[in-house]
């Protein structure tokens, strides 16, 4: 998988690169994945003083995806906390999956 260095510093390269990342990831086969849930996996936290070993679908279940809705939330609160106008809708319906639309009250 590519790597893409992390040397943006305006909004615009950020945009860029969650670009270059969406495409990378349209461009996986899913049939990788495959029969690979029980694949162990070991990665190292803390600057590398702690070792968590467990199997990929654990992983997935139990450290990327918590990990992931932690970083929503926090990035979340940290606008809100900043004055962005963001509520409940914006959080819940953050990977539009449900299709909204103004109205004049």
């Amino acid at each position: 998988m590519s790597k893409i260095k992390d040397t943006k510093k305006t909004f615009e390269e950020l945009r860029e690169k969650i670009e270059k990342l969406i495409k990378i990831l349209e461009d996986v086969d899913p049939k990788v994945f495959e029969g690979k849930e029980n694949n162990p996996v070991t990665f190292r936290i803390r600057s590398g003083k702690v070792v968590i070993s467990m199997l990929e679908q654990e992983f997935l279940w139990y450290w990327a995806h918590p990990n992931f809705w932690f970083h929503v939330t926090t990035a979340y609160d940290i606008l809100r906390m900043k004055g962005v106008e963001l509520g409940k809708v914006d959080y819940l319906n953050g990977a539009r999956f449900v299709k909204l639309k103004q109205v004049e009250a």
